[in-house]
């Protein structure tokens, strides 16, 4: 096994994730062996279970299945909507409570951009507020579920994960509730 270049001079060397496979049609890999070992290494610390990677069809998302399973089923059961965004306002995950909140599938909601299911005014308003939302902040917008506006309360919590800055958001729908004795 060779040693791994010093970060002051970085492998050139691309590196491809078809192991050889006949037929691939994705393209190489377009990052330096330096840049997978640290993907390795924080896969092997269980420091992240998983990884985001662009190839010729777009963003993907690759997640070690045993690692992930307990998050998913925690992520996909509960209430509230979440979503991962990106800093352009782009969904890159949703879960199904926030499929719901835009009466879509949640699969939907992935690759657009969360302002697309808000009026206009609340569009602006959340373009305006992504950055401060994408390092940690709050924001109460309106979503579109048909021709229904439905409030909610944003928060969100920056992630950084293998290069990428990202924020999960949690979507809560801000409803009256009665009042209990």
């Amino acid at each position: 096994m060779s040693p791994l270049p010093s970060p002051a001079k970085p492998a050139a060397r691309r590196l491809s994730d078809d192991g050889g496979a006949a037929g691939q049609t994705e393209p190489p890999l377009d990052i330096t062996e330096q840049e997978a070992m640290e993907i390795v290494r924080a896969l092997r610390r269980a420091q992240a279970d998983g990884f985001v990677y662009e190839s010729a069809v777009g963003l993907k998302v690759s997640v070690l299945d045993g690692t992930a399973e307990p998050y998913r089923v925690m992520v996909d059961t509960i209430g509230e909507g979440a979503v991962v965004l990106d800093q352009r306002g782009i969904v890159l995950f949703a879960n199904p409570a926030m499929g719901r909140l835009v009466a879509l599938n949640a699969d939907q909601l992935v690759g657009h951009r969360l302002g697309g299911h808000m009026k206009p005014a609340a569009d602006e308003v959340l373009s305006g507020s992504l950055p401060a939302l994408m390092k940690g902040g709050t924001l109460d917008v309106e979503l579109r579920r048909g021709d229904e506006l439905v409030p909610v309360h944003l928060s969100a919590r920056p992630i950084h994960f293998a290069g990428f800055d990202a924020a999960i958001v949690v979507a809560t729908e801000k409803v009256n509730c009665p009042a209990t004795h």
